[in-house]
């Protein structure tokens, strides 16, 4: 779907699930190939990339159905940035300066970007350069959510209400779009009921489908150990 120039809207927002597949599909092999220090460089090669991919998408395929596709070399340095942050978290914890971005003014400081720099997003220079900003960004922040455990932020954020909307967020963000669809006039499209119909269609695909294939998947790496 990040490669289709013509999408539904049904079905649209499935191109962010496509780019996770097309990188969780190459990323465990590139680990296993070079390891945990070239895989670093290789990831932090994959976020020069996508700048680069954005540039040329600008450049070149401004006329073409493929402009502003999300397509994989555009938006992998997201997925790159999490694999950044999962390798070298313990080095950042030991600079000095890197902690200081943990404080709450600098924090703070770090949301209000990260929310200019995606209702700017349309112009080319926040583009090509402030998605690389934003992923640094949410990665700071939610490095800071695991380092202090006893912050208020991270109260709130394990606050069981809270949790759960985490938990059910992928069934939430697959079916949501049957029902947000702005464009239509149908009943299921209107508010309040577009919202309850979200929520229900996401309990019950995360109830029936999502959590039993996680206890399958449980099941049968218990089996393998």
């Amino acid at each position: 779907m990040n490669y289709a120039p013509v999408r539904s809207w049904q079905v649209g927002h499935l191109w962010s699930l496509s780019n996770e597949e097309q990188f969780y599909l190459l990323w465990p092999f590139a680990f296993a190939a070079l390891g945990p220090k070239k895989g670093g460089w290789a990831a932090s090669i994959v976020l020069l990339i996508g700048v680069l991919a954005r540039v040329a998408n600008r450049v070149l395929l401004i006329h073409t159905p493929l402009h502003d596709l999300e397509m994989f070399p555009m938006v992998a340095d997201t997925l790159a940035t999490g694999c950044l942050l999962a390798l070298y978290r313990r080095t950042l914890e030991q600079q000095r300066l890197y902690l200081t971005l943990f404080r709450p003014q600098w924090s703070i400081l770090i949301v209000a970007l990260v929310l200019v720099l995606n209702r700017f997003s349309g112009y080319t220079a926040v583009d090509v350069l402030g998605g690389s900003m934003i992923n640094l960004g949410i990665a700071v922040l939610i490095h800071r959510s695991v380092y202090l455990k006893k912050s208020p932020v991270v109260a709130f954020l394990n606050w069981r209400p809270v949790a759960f909307v985490g938990v059910l967020s992928y069934s939430l963000y697959v079916w949501q779009q049957l029902f947000l669809n702005r464009g239509s006039q149908a009943w299921i499209n209107a508010f309040p009921q577009n919202i309850c119909l979200a929520i229900a269609a996401a309990l019950a695909s995360y109830y029936l489908l999502e959590k039993p294939f996680l206890g399958l998947r449980h099941r049968l790496r218990a089996k393998a150990e």
